[in-house]
């Protein structure tokens, strides 16, 4: 007999103790007592789990969790007696079936956690590590910090079981069950709603927020707006207040099972905006942007106002319901509560002064004299003659004979030119400028000659 030995090196020893080691870490889950939770909002992590998972294709039912529900530490169903949105301690439990009479062992669950239909955490545990697991009643399967009427989701569910005694808690392909979808925990039925108004008007919008209880029949609705009319059975009511106040609403809920649970909130139906009014300075001359619009007399609504102007030219200033430096054009004034109702009101600011002055000299005279320093000889005119330009009041102007249409007179001038000798004939033009700078003139012929023959 020919007899074969193999010589196993030190390096051989050394990596089959380390595969060895490596593959027993690798398959072990820690107990429930000390079991570790991956908590992470990161989906891609949750994607590349399931993707792990779901590959397994796993179908076993030769045990099963079903009836997920929310309950105290000692399996008891919780009650709808909470606030809804106030957080309390709660435990997810499980029925646990078995589909033989052989025990299972080392349940290992993996699954993502949704609140209100998002992701909030993931979650990997090992319950009854080495232990047979017990079946035919409702355990626990999670502690859990819940806000009253979350609805609690497990997605991407996975679990496996071991058949042997002592096998420690790990994945398994031939023991394992996956549902992508999950399972809706059951949770207390909490009646719940929410308000919004509807802005220029009485009417408030409701909208249900009901969660637990039956979920898969629908609830029945009875709506008390707290005004003494009847009462709706809509799931989302609309319903038009007489006046303003603060009215309180109940909505009572019934599920198919009966469960009945009502929730109350105070509901404000605020007076509707109005009374805004827009006073205007309109701007003096044509170009110019000294316009203004104040916007006052606003009532009703909620909370302070905020006021915006449309179009917005450029360097006009705001103080309030104060406007500035506005050019001429049509502007809407906007006045906003806190609920984000509006009011609005239109408003033009015109240019005060485009119009040419009108001016009308006075009459042509005869003056005796044979000198332009005569024309005032007579008292005919009381201006004296001048070349350069003298500025005279709209008073003396008139006294002379002129006439003008101008309501914002800024200057009325007149300068005198002369020509010819004996008869001397001076011409006199007359000037009026407005406060726009806009201005006419129109002339007067004054003869200066001399009549009387030397004595």
């Amino acid at each position: 007999m020919k007899t074969i030995t193999h010589k196993i090196s030190l390096h051989n020893i050394l990596l089959i103790i380390f595969l060895f080691i490596n593959s027993y870490a690798s398959g072990q889950i820690l107990t429930k007592e000390s079991a570790t939770k991956l908590i992470t909002d990161d989906s891609s992590i949750t994607e590349s789990t399931n993707a792990i998972l779901a590959a397994d294709s796993c179908s076993a039912n030769d045990f099963t969790l079903s009836n997920f529900y929310l309950a105290d530490i000692n399996g008891n169903p919780l009650d709808n007696n909470c606030t809804p949105g106030v957080p309390q301690s709660a435990y997810i439990f499980a029925l646990f079936s078995a589909n033989t009479s052989a025990n299972r062992y080392s349940l290992y669950i993996d699954y993502d956690v949704f609140i209100n239909g998002a992701f909030a955490y993931h979650v990997n545990e090992c319950l009854y590590n080495g232990q047979a697991i017990p079946v035919g009643q409702n355990l626990q399967v999670q502690s859990i910090t819940w806000n009253c009427g979350d609805q609690i989701q497990l997605k991407n569910f996975y679990m496996a079981w071991q058949s042997n005694a002592g096998r420690p808690c790990s994945t398994n392909p031939s023991k394992c069950y996956f549902n992508a979808d999950g399972f809706i925990v059951n949770a207390p039925l909490i009646a719940n709603f929410e308000s919004a108004l509807v802005c220029n008007s009485y009417q408030i919008n409701f909208t249900d927020l009901t969660t637990g209880g039956d979920i898969n029949n629908p609830y029945n609705y009875v709506w008390n707006f707290g005004d003494g009319s009847p009462t709706s059975n809509q799931q989302n009511p609309s319903h038009t207040y007489s006046s303003p106040g603060t009215y309180t609403v109940t909505l009572t809920v019934t599920d198919n099972n009966g469960v009945i649970d009502n929730q109350s909130y105070p509901v404000t139906v605020y007076p509707i905006l109005s009374g805004l009014t827009l006073n205007t300075t309109n701007v003096p001359c044509s170009g110019g942007t000294s316009g203004s619009i104040t916007a006052s007399g606003t009532t009703g609504g909620f909370g302070n106002y905020t006021y915006s102007i449309n179009p917005q030219p450029s360097g006009y200033t705001q103080n309030g319901g104060q406007f500035n430096n506005l050019p001429a054009g049509t502007y809407t004034v906007t006045v906003t509560d806190e609920n984000n109702c509006t009011i609005s009101e239109t408003e033009t600011i015109i240019t005060g002064d485009s119009t040419v002055p009108i001016i009308n000299a006075p009459n042509a005279i005869l003056v005796e004299g044979c000198d332009s320093e005569d024309v005032i000889n007579g008292n005919v005119t009381s201006l004296p003659y001048s070349e350069s330009l003298i500025t005279i009041s709209e008073l003396q102007f008139t006294a002379e004979g002129g006439t003008f249409t101008e309501d914002n007179v800024a200057t009325i001038t007149y300068q005198d030119s002369s020509s010819g000798s004996c008869p001397i004939t001076v011409t006199r033009t007359f000037t009026i400028t407005d406060n726009c700078n806009l201005s006419a003139s129109a002339t007067q012929i004054i003869t200066i000659q001399d009549t009387i023959n030397p004595v």
